[in-house]
């Protein structure tokens, strides 16, 4: 569970990163090809980011955008690659929280 940003704004090119106000600004960045990441409300592998993937390892749908800046849940498979989390999930099983 948890928030689906852009991994630029969320890391401080927007003020604030997370929430509605970012809406725009992380959809911008995805529509340009900049990775989606989910920040977590726990960690997961002692982690609170993850960056996201389609369940063949490849970038997510456009469909992704319509769930930014708002709490959703995720379910899928988590695989570590080098130091970075990565979540493969299938976007249309989003489940707004």
């Amino acid at each position: 569970a948890g928030e689906i940003c852009d991994g630029k704004c969320y890391a401080g090119a927007m003020r604030p990163g997370s929430g509605v106000a970012h809406r725009a600004c992380a959809n911008l960045g995805l529509i340009g090809d900049l990775p989606a990441i989910l920040v977590t409300k726990d960690p997961v592998a002692g982690s609170h980011y993850l960056l996201l993937a389609s369940p063949d390892g490849g970038a997510p749908p456009a469909l992704i955008r319509d769930a930014v800046a708002i709490p959703v849940e995720l379910e899928g498979e988590v695989e570590r690659i080098g130091n970075v989390l990565v979540l493969r999930f299938d976007a249309q099983r989003i489940r707004r929280l």
